[in-house]
């Protein structure tokens, strides 16, 4: 007998996988079987030869496809030179407010631009800022004092002075550089 090697689908295979673990025969043989049921009375014969021409007929060519043409680049040049830039240190900043409105923001915008401001103020060389969210329900003053709580650049926090603001400021002292 002849061996011939035949691909089979996978979810076939994993088919007859488990019709040979339910009936206790191996995988194999229910390969073979169901390859011999499939290919049954299937003869494969040897491939004709190719039709002749009659004489002085050349068999027609095919056009070959035609390379797709290349993208052009630009020349690339020496880069412009630019004069050094500072160092991040050295480049004057924006001046940064002593005061953050937080007021009608959603929460986690008004999160953000804290943690911005934090950020800015302190570089900036301020140690006292006003955080004004508002007296409202209190929710984002709930939410600014845990942010505040947390926050490693927040030595301490309090509310602002009768007639500065009341319940709706915050006064926040940031740490020393």
């Amino acid at each position: 007998m002849k061996k011939i090697a035949v691909y089979l689908p996978v979810d076939l295979y994993h088919e007859l996988a488990q019709r040979a673990t339910r009936e206790g025969a191996s995988v194999e043989e229910l390969v073979r079987f169901a390859v011999v049921q499939t290919y049954k009375g299937m003869v494969a014969e040897p491939a004709a030869a190719p039709p002749s021409l009659p004489a002085g007929q050349d068999r027609p060519r095919r056009a070959a496809p035609k390379p797709e043409p290349k993208p052009r680049l630009p020349k690339l040049g020496r880069p412009a030179l630019r004069p050094a830039t500072p160092p991040p240190s050295a480049t004057p900043r924006e001046p940064v407010a002593s005061e953050l409105h937080l007021r009608r923001l959603p929460v986690d915008e008004a999160l953000y631009r804290l943690d911005a401001y934090l950020d800015a103020a302190f570089l900036a060389g301020h140690f006292l800022v006003r955080v004004i969210h508002g007296k409202g329900a209190g929710i984002l003053k709930g939410v600014v004092w845990q942010r505040l709580k947390e926050h490693p650049l927040v030595r301490s926090y309090r509310l602002a002075d009768p007639g500065d603001g009341d319940a709706g400021v915050t006064v926040v002292e940031l740490a020393r550089r």
